[in-house]
């Protein structure tokens, strides 16, 4: 596939930046127990969380495109996935340590890509192709990623309708409507508006700010 090629105006650094202040307010009415108190402020705020998880999936398309080597794109949002476990079950599930009933967003996103790997890949015929989406969400099910199964449709989405901007405005608002989350197709608003260009590059510090974010969070929470 070849570059998308948008007139927009915010680089990918700038769209990762977004993406990182949403999932943080969400993650701030997640894991804070007084914002539970107020409805209203909770709502609102998960609501404005909602616009992360696609553009998670739009940069994973993206990096996939730019990387030099898929291989260790996808060993490295492994080992963050590991590293993130910790954090996130102290702050999400009420301080349990690796909890089976709910991973990290890592996990989603290093299922999603190995998946478009083997999708992408010349060599694989129709079956082992379809095998990896079957599989990916699968995994995706069993292990209790978050997002599951719909994160990995929505990853495989950015990936199919790439170079079709009406049919990704489409697919991926239907897909957070069908989901319960119709903020989520916000994201559009930014992920639309793409450059084309990289930016900085930030990705160690996405990467870090995920798991510090709910190491601070969980010590707020312990103080309730």
């Amino acid at each position: 596939m070849s570059k998308i090629l948008n007139n927009g105006i915010f680089s990918e650094t700038t769209i990762k930046i977004i993406a990182m202040i949403s999932m943080l307010i969400d993650h701030i009415a997640l894991c804070i127990p007084y914002i539970w108190m107020h409805q209203d402020v909770y709502r609102i705020m998960r609501n404005i969380g909602r616009i992360a998880f696609p553009i998670f999936c739009f940069c994973i398309i993206e990096g996939y495109y730019h990387t030099s080597d898929v291989k260790k794109y996808i060993l490295r949002l492994f080992i963050f996935a590991l590293i993130s476990e910790v954090p996130f079950d102290l702050a999400v599930n009420s301080g349990g340590i690796f909890g089976i009933n709910h991973q990290n967003v890592f996990f989603t996103l290093c299922i999603g890509l190995c998946m478009i790997y083997i999708v992408d890949n010349e060599s694989s015929g129709l079956f082992m192709k379809l095998f990896a989406i079957v599989a990916a969400c699968l995994t995706a099910r069993m292990l209790r990623t978050d997002y599951d199964m719909f994160g990995i449709i929505q990853i495989l989405t950015f990936y199919v309708l790439r170079n079709n901007r009406i049919g990704r405005i489409i697919c991926i608002t239907a897909l957070n409507t069908l989901y319960g989350q119709p903020a989520g197709a916000l994201s559009l608003l930014f992920t639309e508006c793409y450059n084309g260009k990289r930016g900085f590059n930030i990705k160690y510090l996405m990467y870090a700010f995920y798991p510090v974010q709910f190491m601070i969070l969980y010590l707020i929470r312990s103080k309730y």
